[in-house]
């Protein structure tokens, strides 16, 4: 299931077993479904499917075990990943429904890549590639088991795949993934061959770097989980329902794993409100604020063909569906994501929508504002003091500015020619000197007659 342009998409799917059928490909159903989620509320005991929206030329032949995907919420294509064909030479693996003209475009099959069904895919935002993981080989008259990492590029439909490495998870089948931010991609449980995968290690992919990593987690709630696809939502990855035990165990729990805090925690989240009966190999999407949860298999092995919604703000079953109310998102549970560092640990980033990036300018711009406004008070208030205190200067008696000016010397007290040795410059500059120095304190002593002491008359140097 996957929600394009306010829709919801169910495309293939497998109905009950039978007690007649030998080949279980003779229970893929070739049914497309598809949901509008709009303005009016949607009863979801009775949602009005759209059985004849998407065209059936080129679709593929049988569907069970596929994993829907689109680039967004706002794109119009629907890649279709893998699936277990009716047709065993049909070994296509990648179709691309256009939902504003419901056609089929069919890819040539590439010759890197296995054709499997059970695998998993993500978009990987940060990098604008789809992320294909695991499964079962097609057409395979065994059962044989894959740990492939295959990177999808629409832009030239061209297929890379990862080149084994330490951390990387091993081959299974019907896990759970999800993207738990815009660049990691996050590989829980599963089946593999003759076992089951224990959900206390998680696996993460980082789409920048190509690189896997191995995340302990604690306190989980059942030892294994396979066949319940989580979402994403608000720093945790939520699974509904699954097989837990064997093949014969089917849950009825809301498991929440934690990723806010290091390590990862498992915990059991109580709803409120009727909750689906237990299922597993059903189908789930995130419709803005809801999580949504269709058809699967019960715990008494008939197969269900209802709706259901949970409000995860909430923690509690709705039973109608408005694209108003699912949007209605708290502005923390948009922009809070984590991002893991190669070590393994995680620092905290944040998605800036583009009302916070507004703000982030407008702040930046009222900071720059702030600190020219500063500037300038300070340059105009040293500039006031300075001219106060010049205009103190001006107004002050200059009792002794005379004596400052000449070389910024101290009014003398006592004769010029006493306090210098005869060595001191030629006898013609020291008469000069001296006579000038005598008229400067004459001039003091009858500027303030009572402040200074007019010196006793300087008598010309004699020669020797």
């Amino acid at each position: 299931m996957v929600f394009v342009q306010n829709k919801l998409y169910i495309i293939g799917g497998r109905t009950a077993a039978s007690a007649n059928t030998s080949d279980f490909r003779d229970l893929n159903v070739n049914q497309n479904l598809v949901l509008e989620v709009g303005r009016s509320p949607i009863d979801l005991t009775q949602p009005p499917w759209q059985e004849d929206t998407v065209a059936m030329d080129g679709a593929p032949e049988g569907a069970g075990m596929i994993s829907l995907l689109s680039l967004g919420p706002s794109t119009h294509q629907v890649y279709f990943f893998g699936g277990e064909s009716s047709n065993q030479n049909d070994n296509t693996n990648l179709h691309i429904l256009d939902s504003t003209t419901n056609e089929w475009q069919v890819m040539p099959p590439n010759s890197l890549v296995t054709p499997t069904y059970a695998s998993t895919a993500e978009y990987g935002p940060s990098v604008d590639k789809y992320i294909v993981f695991g499964g079962l080989t097609l057409g395979s008259q065994r059962l044989e088991v894959h740990g492939d990492t295959y990177l999808y590029n629409p832009s030239d439909n061209s297929f890379k795949l990862i080149r084994p490495q330490n951390g990387a998870p091993s081959g299974r089948y019907l896990h759970g993934s999800a993207m738990v931010n815009v660049t990691h991609m996050a590989i829980v449980g599963g089946k593999a061959p003759g076992s089951l995968v224990p959900v206390n290690i998680v696996h993460v992919f980082d789409t920048i770097n190509g690189l896997w990593s191995r995340v302990p987690t604690v306190g989980a709630w059942s030892r294994t989980l396979h066949s319940s696809p989580p979402v994403a939502y608000r720093n945790q990855l939520i699974f509904y329902g699954g097989t837990i035990l064997g093949d014969h165990a089917v849950s009825q729990e809301f498991q929440i794993l934690d990723m806010s805090a290091t390590p990862w925690a498992w915990r059991n989240q109580t709803v409120q409100g009727t909750l689906p009966p237990k299922l597993t190999g059903h189908t789930t999407a995130r419709v803005g604020k809801f999580m949504i949860i269709a058809f699967g298999k019960t715990g008494h092995g008939e197969v269900s063909d209802q709706l259901y919604a949970v409000d995860l703000e909430k923690w509690q079953m709705v039973s109608t569906l408005t694209l108003r109310e699912a949007l209605d998102i708290p502005a923390e549970a948009q922009d809070d994501l984590y991002r893991f560092a190669k070590a393994g640990e995680f620092t905290k980033a944040i998605r800036l929508s583009p009302e916070k990036i507004a703000g982030i300018v407008i702040g930046a711009l009222s900071a720059v504002s702030l600190v020219v406004f500063l500037v300038w008070w300070f340059v105009l208030r040293r500039w006031a003091r300075n001219k106060k205190l010049q205009e103190e200067e001006d107004a002050r008696p200059r009792h002794n500015s005379l004596f400052l000016f000449l070389d910024k010397l101290p009014p003398p007290e006592k004769s010029f020619a006493s306090t210098v040795s005869p060595g001191f410059a030629s006898p013609g500059f020291r008469s000069r000197f001296s006579k000038a120095a005598s008229d400067v304190a004459k001039k003091a002593s009858v500027m303030s007659p009572t402040s200074l002491k007019a010196p006793s008359p300087l008598k010309p140097p004699t020669n020797n």
